[in-house]
Formats: structure tokens, C-alpha cells, sequence
């Protein structure tokens, strides 16, 4: 017979087995929490909005100036030291294009371009313009002047013809001096108040048709690039070749529209003698000469085709 102790043993042992084969459970102790540092707040996360899109409008550049509508009295001079005269209407806002018209032989500035320079300035002064007895002066059936174009316009009268043109007026005859003429007046008005002097277009009738193209011509010798030149009925009446003038300003990259009457003695001779890049021809079936053209009974709509000239140089 076993002994009290053996039989102890034997229990203990047991019990060790049991207890061995039942899974034991370890708690992983608590992460010690530092009593002197205060847990940091939690910052809400901020929410980042998208830059705004902003609304493309026309910024105006530093130098842009708003100019009253108000026709302006200019005196300037010629080359020589000839006293010449003028009116500026400004745009609305500058540095603007401006756009120099030129008369025809026996009137001047005031006679010719009343009706037609405020209504290319488009700025309301048509309303006061009194209404002539021929079609270019009643501006009543003028053509809408598009919202964008927004022009200068710079008239002025050649010298001696200040009342109206005499040949007498000029030394020795010499019509060369009205082509001088011509240039002084596209370089003063690239100085013009709100004039952008890179956007100067010469217009002109007859002898200013001539002048367009030829003050164009001369004043690139003083670095004045015009940037188009629109002739109504020329006819080289200014001692220069008009083809060779057009010519020389094409190859400068210098647009050129001619229009003339196809019964006009010489005019639809003048238009034809150039043709090549950058130049354009208009002749109408009629007999009419220089700002006669300006006529809604006439087949070709020279406003209409100048509106659309200055869109596609200077708008």
C-alpha cells in the first residue's frame, strides 16, 4: 500500500497536466501615461476652398485714359514750317487707333468729313451734326459703326485749300507738298491724346486718296508704320506714282483698299495699274468721283467696305 505522500504526489501531478493544456490568457500591460504632459488637442482639419474662376474681362493697361467726345482744334505744321489745320475726335478710351481722312481737291475739312468723322467716331455726336444736301453729308443712312471698333478720327485741310483749293496756292504748283502735307498729318496724329501710335490708318478722296497712300510712304522714313491706307478714286495727283507708292507700302506689309468709279476718267485706271498681295480693288458701274461715292444709290457701299477694312487692321 502506497504511502500519503505518494498519493499526494500522484494528485499534484495531475493537476499540473490539466492545468498545462488550458490556454493561457497575457494582458499587455497599459502604456504608461506621462502625468506631466497634458495630451495636445486634436485641430479640426481646415477645408481648403478652390481659387475663385474669375470672369475674363478687358483689363484696361496702365495707360488707358478716358477722353471727353468733344471735337479738338489742331494746329500743326508741315515739314517746312507750313501752318495746317485740324479737328481730333477722340475715342473713348485710348491709347486708341486713329484714323486720318484726307479731302479732295477743291474742298477741305470742314466741308468734306462734318457728317463722316463724328459718326466714325461713333460716340454720339452725329445727333448735333447738321444734315448736308448731299448723301455724304446726311449721316442718317450711315451704317452701324460696330461696338468694338473704337476709333480716333483726325481731319485736316491741305495747305491752300483752307475755304477751298487753288492750285495758285502752292509754290510753283508743286503738288508734292500736299503728299508732305499728308505726312505731317499721320505723324501728329499718332501724338494725338489717346492715340496708339502703332495704329495709324490713312482714308482719303482724289487728292487725299493720293495722300493716303503717299504720306503712308513718306512717313516711314520718321518710323511711322501705318498699318493700312484706303483710297477713293486716285489718280497720282500728287507728283508720285501711285502704283509705285502702293507697291513699296505692300511690300511692308501695308494693306491697301482702292475704290473708284468705273466711268471716272482716270481713277479706275489708277486702281488697276497695281495688283499683288495685300492689295484689293472695288470699281462701281458709275461715273462718281472721290466722296461722291459715299452714296446709298450707288452699287458698291464704300462705308460698309471701310468699316470692314478697319475691323480687319486695327479692331
Amino acid at each position: 500500500m502506497k504511502s500519503l505522500r505518494s498519493i499526494s504526489l500522484m494528485f499534484l501531478f495531475a493537476a499540473l497536466l490539466v492545468s498545462a493544456c488550458e490556454p493561457v490568457t497575457i494582458s499587455e500591460p497599459a502604456a504608461p501615461v506621462a502625468a506631466t504632459q497634458p495630451e495636445a488637442p486634436q485641430e479640426t482639419p481646415t477645408e481648403i476652398s478652390p481659387a475663385p474662376t474669375a470672369t475674363p474681362t478687358k483689363k484696361p493697361t496702365p495707360t488707358e485714359v478716358v477722353i471727353p467726345a468733344d471735337p479738338q482744334m489742331i494746329d500743326f505744321q508741315s515739314a517746312d514750317g507750313t501752318a495746317l489745320k485740324g479737328v481730333y475726335y477722340p475715342p473713348a478710351t485710348g491709347p486708341a487707333p486713329v484714323v486720318v481722312l484726307m479731302h479732295q481737291y477743291p474742298l477741305d475739312h470742314e466741308t468734306q468729313w462734318f457728317a463722316i468723322a463724328p459718326w466714325l467716331q461713333d460716340r454720339g455726336l452725329t445727333e448735333s451734326v447738321p444734315v448736308g444736301s448731299e448723301p455724304w453729308g446726311d449721316p442718317s443712312w450711315f451704317p452701324a459703326v460696330p461696338e468694338e471698333l473704337n476709333v480716333g478720327v483726325f481731319i485736316f485741310t491741305f495747305r491752300g485749300c483752307q475755304g477751298g483749293c487753288q492750285n495758285a496756292d502752292l509754290p510753283g504748283g508743286d503738288r508734292s507738298l500736299w503728299a508732305e502735307d499728308a505726312r505731317a498729318a499721320l505723324l501728329h496724329a499718332a501724338s494725338l491724346p489717346g492715340a496708339d501710335p502703332e495704329r495709324i490708318v490713312a482714308v482719303g478722296t482724289s487728292i487725299g486718296a493720293d495722300g493716303a497712300v503717299d504720306g503712308c510712304l513718306l512717313a516711314e522714313e520718321d518710323d511711322l508704320h501705318c498699318v493700312g491706307a484706303v483710297s477713293w478714286s486716285p489718280g497720282g495727283f500728287l507728283d508720285m506714282s501711285y502704283d509705285s507708292s502702293v507697291g513699296q507700302l505692300t511690300e511692308l506689309g501695308v494693306p491697301v483698299r482702292c475704290v473708284a468709279g468705273e466711268a471716272d476718267g482716270a481713277s479706275a485706271a489708277t486702281c488697276r495699274s497695281f495688283t499683288g498681295e495685300g492689295y484689293q480693288i472695288d470699281i462701281d458701274p458709275s461715273s462718281n468721283h472721290g466722296i461722291a461715292l459715299v452714296n446709298p444709290d450707288i452699287e458698291v457701299k464704300v462705308l460698309d467696305l471701310l468699316l470692314a477694312f478697319l475691323q480687319k487692321t486695327v479692331a
